[in-house]
């Protein structure tokens, strides 16, 4: 949020791209953490 609102994403010539692959990580790890717990707990 600092970093956002301080401008260094708009400075950049890729903008928010680091943004964008840290939102895929977070999404990949939650679907990730969803099988798992069908697996382990459900099954």
């Amino acid at each position: 949020m600092i970093n956002a609102a301080s401008g260094l994403y708009a400075a950049r010539r890729n903008g928010y791209e680091m943004v964008e692959k840290i939102g895929l990580y977070w999404h990949f790890v939650d679907l990730v953490w969803v099988f798992v717990f069908l697996v382990f707990y459900l099954l």
